[in-house]
């Protein structure tokens, strides 16, 4: 059917009508193509931050006297201090643990321990964690015959485990342990009874121990009342002269006369072949015996007392 220009007019109004009602239907859109896409989308971000490892700074090896030389205290443990600074980027919280050893200039720091020259503290304490930063002290019960001359200090950090690993950093410092030199020696030399113009005849041992880091050798003299007197007892009635007090340090069952007078000086006598090593286990002092006799001179009676001087000196 052939349309006529009435119809053909009316068709085309229709058509021009229902376009302008679609694109009135679709806000933010001037064209047919812009609306068959949106106007934005989103893309994912990712970046993988690896694991930092630790940083071990400002290591400070010191005792509790003092953060210069180290001193020891005779016959005990001194308590010994490493304490140091770490970092890790990824924050304190990511700081797992920290150990250290110390240890004598003869040894390195994977040595075993030992009394003398080595010590470890595997679980040193990590405190005032702020930011990317913690402090780990460790202290260490050193003892006295621990050898003496430069130790050093390694500290070693360690942060948490991520996939099954970690990771560690070391850093050091030294400082000096100083010598000891001391000893400790039988309180009381008891002579016994004896009668005047009599020797002694068996020895009285008199032990020394030695309680420093070092081996030592005596220096010995003797007095009654007074450094220097002259005397090495003062009795009820009368004196016994020093030359009566007689020692030797390293043979038993000599005769009185055959052993050595004890000085009277105040600067006494130093002994160089008494050589007493120091010890080299807690429970194994280092001990040697000394052999003393003494004579009674005439006119003597009753209660008589004196004082020998041992002083250890550096062997």
């Amino acid at each position: 059917m052939i349309l006529g220009n009435r119809a053909i007019e009316l068709i085309l109004t229709i058509a021009l009508l229902l376009t302008s009602i679609f694109f009135a239907a679709t806000p933010y859109s001037s064209d047919v193509m812009a609306g068959l896409f949106d106007t934005n989308d989103t893309a994912i971000s990712q970046v993988n931050v690896t694991n930092e490892k630790p940083n071990v700074r400002n290591v400070r090896l010191y005792s509790n006297l003092s953060f210069d030389d180290i001193e020891l205290y005779p016959a005990q443990l001194t308590k010994v201090y490493c304490n140091a600074t770490i970092d890790d980027g990824n924050g304190y919280l990511d700081i797992n643990s920290t150990n250290a050893t110390i240890f004598h200039t003869s040894n390195v720091s994977t040595d075993p321990d030992a009394p003398t020259a080595h010590y470890t503290n595997g679980s040193c304490r990590l405190w005032q964690g702020s930011g990317t930063t913690m402090e780990s002290s460790c202290s260490f019960d050193v003892q006295y015959f621990a050898l003496n001359g430069t130790w050093t200090c390694n500290v070693t950090a360690r942060d948490q485990t991520i996939s099954g690993s970690y990771l560690i950093a070391s850093n050091n410092t030294a400082e000096n342990i100083t010598k000891l030199v001391a000893l400790n020696v039988t309180e009381i030399i008891d002579f016994g009874t004896l009668s005047v113009n009599q020797n002694s005849t068996g020895d009285f041992i008199a032990n020394v121990t030695n309680l420093g880091n070092v081996r030592i050798d005596l220096n010995l003299h003797g007095y009654a009342r007074n450094d220097g007197d002259g005397y090495a007892m003062v009795c009820e009635v009368g004196n016994i002269s020093i030359g009566w007090e007689k020692y030797n340090l390293t043979t038993p069952g000599l005769s009185h006369g055959a052993m050595t007078n004890l000085s009277g000086a105040a600067v006494g006598v130093t002994e160089t072949n008494f050589n007493l090593v120091s010890a080299t286990q807690a429970n194994s002092p280092s001990i040697a015996n000394t052999y003393w006799k003494i004579g009674i001179p005439p006119g003597l009676r009753g209660q008589c007392n004196g004082t020998i001087v041992f002083n250890a000196i550096d062997g």
